[in-house]
């Protein structure tokens, strides 16, 4: 029964007939969500893997009966009579003329193609448009992505989506023509983004035509987010920083994904598999992705270190100490870091920023002003007397049983209170205090609680403060304990006395 196609990259062939069809997620069949939830958990994500099982094998891997089944099939039978296309060969694919908003304009391996001057531009998110509000979310709630989705469409269907209106139909217009300039022109296909400009070496792993991946524009390298244009580094961060709702968040962190770095280059038809991504979570991370890593590229106050004599600015000192806000920082590294600069006057830009109470002096060390998590608990006019009561208490180690039988309430009461005390002074997760300098070490290594107390010197208040906020966090398959020597996640002090504590011996008992 499944023998009437074949199946190219990204496109389905009918061998009746020679139409192509594109392989699209089973999200965008009109099946039911519940149904959905079953092929996925039989590992059936796309078009191509219905058509490759027949009807018995599809019930057997979904336990859905066959009435469904048969449902689920004239769902699809319907979908390709209506997206047939009448290309005979698979290849034609390949270039496909855009039609009306995109007249002139050719999509060729990934890239879109300006037929009349020759040029090549890149085919990016159409966030990069810089569209209004009302514009933006219009296209978004259609699940358009890129530059080329909008230039498949004619002005009738742009006109035809909701909310769009005249107004912000005329705006897309205008910005998308405007987007073909020189600044996104692609001089070399064959991808010179991916080589030095000194030599023909691979810095960048090629960017896959065919598979399309999360973020293409930028690379992972040794953890560290490059973007491939100009090869500038983008700071990773936590994914719980991005601003998610609490299902995209649990989703990514109970798979073991803990930071940007880790989805960035990550196949979409991979990362749509991810148990219990919902379509509205997926495109929720993907946009908070993208717009963190063009807010990061776009508006970062780094300087460019090869323009010698660049003034100094404090904007560029706090940035530098934003991003490394729990290190101790020395003026000698300032000089370093910035050493393409005029640093003639970064003496005087530490000590206004100290000044100011952005960063603090330590003998001849600077850091970022954090506040304590425990200066803020008792400060916070935002929370009750007995939520800072009952948060004090767990900070010595009390447990919750036993502050709920003093108070008169029960063991989850006490939960509860504990936890929406936390949301608020957290701001639900955002907020970082000077404590949340060995969350990353706890969460990845989960060191145990002697071991952090007797050998890193961390407050035995400090480490109560961060089972309760981060243990839920920890990953399940914890990473070797010497690895953490070498993270440079992990504040320099603190590796420090990692490297005493191996030094002592006492390692071989670091065992939960």
């Amino acid at each position: 029964m499944r023998n009437d196609y074949d199946f190219v990259e990204d496109d389905i062939i009918v061998k009746s007939d020679n139409n192509v069809i594109k392989d699209v997620n089973i999200r965008k069949l009109d099946i039911f969500a519940r149904h959905i939830e079953r092929l996925n958990d039989a590992g059936i994500y796309m078009l191509s893997d219905i058509l490759k099982m027949s009807d018995i094998e599809i019930s057997k891997k979904t336990y859905l009966n066959m009435i469904t089944v048969n449902d689920i099939l004239s769902i699809v039978k319907r979908y390709m009579q209506s997206h047939k296309e009448n290309d005979k060969e698979c290849e034609a694919k390949k270039m496909t003329q855009l039609p009306l908003l995109g007249s002139g304009y050719y999509l060729k391996d990934g890239l879109i193609l300006d037929e009349n001057s020759g040029k090549t531009y890149r085919n990016a998110l159409f966030p990069e448009l810089q569209l209004s509000v009302r514009a933006y979310n219009c296209l978004y709630r259609t699940g358009m992505t890129l530059i080329s989705d909008i230039l498949q469409l004619t002005r009738e269907q742009l006109s035809q989506i909701r909310n769009i209106g005249k107004k912000s139909g005329d705006e897309i217009i205008e910005k998308l023509y405007g987007y073909f300039n020189d600044k996104n022109i692609v001089t070399d296909t064959s991808d010179s983004l991916c080589k030095s400009k000194d030599d023909n070496n691979t810095i960048f792993e090629p960017m896959n035509s065919i598979e399309p991946v999360i973020a293409p524009d930028y690379a992972v390298i040794d953890g560290v987010i490059y973007y491939r244009g100009t090869f500038k580094t983008i700071d990773d961060i936590d994914v719980r920083r991005l601003d998610l709702s609490v299902r995209s968040v649990n989703c990514l962190t109970m798979n073991g994904i803990r930071h940007v770095s880790e989805v960035i280059g990550m196949k979409k038809k991979d990362f749509m598999r991810i148990r219990n991504l919902g379509k509205l979570s997926y495109e929720e991370i993907i946009v908070r992705i993208d717009e963190y890593l063009d807010s990061m590229l776009h508006n970062s106050n780094k300087p460019f270190f090869d323009n010698n004599g660049i003034p100094l600015l404090q904007s560029d000192v706090f940035e530098y100490f934003k991003r490394n806000k729990f290190d101790l920082i020395t003026i000698d590294e300032l000089k370093e870091y910035f050493s393409g600069c005029d640093v003639s006057n970064i003496d005087q830009q530490v000590d206004l920023l100290v000044k100011n109470g952005t960063i603090i002096k330590e003998n001849e060390n600077y850091c970022m002003m954090l506040y304590s998590i425990f200066d803020c608990v008792n400060e916070n006019k935002q929370i009750s007397e007995r939520a800072k009561k009952i948060l004090n208490w767990r900070f010595d180690g009390r447990s919750l049983q036993d502050i709920g039988t003093e108070l008169g309430i029960s063991r989850e009461r006490v939960r509860q209170i504990e936890q929406r005390a936390l949301d608020k002074i957290t701001t639900n997760g955002k907020t970082v205090f000077y404590e949340d300098r060995y969350e990353y070490m706890f969460t990845k290594f989960s060191p145990r609680r002697d071991v952090m107390i007797n050998y890193l010197d961390i407050d035995e208040r400090t480490v109560n403060y961060l089972y309760i906020r981060y243990e839920n966090w920890k990953i399940k398959l914890k990473p070797d304990f010497a690895n953490a020597v070498d993270d440079k996640r992990i504040p320099v002090d603190v590796r420090q006395k990692i490297i005493k504590f191996y030094d002592s011996g006492e390692f071989f008992n670091n065992a939960d």
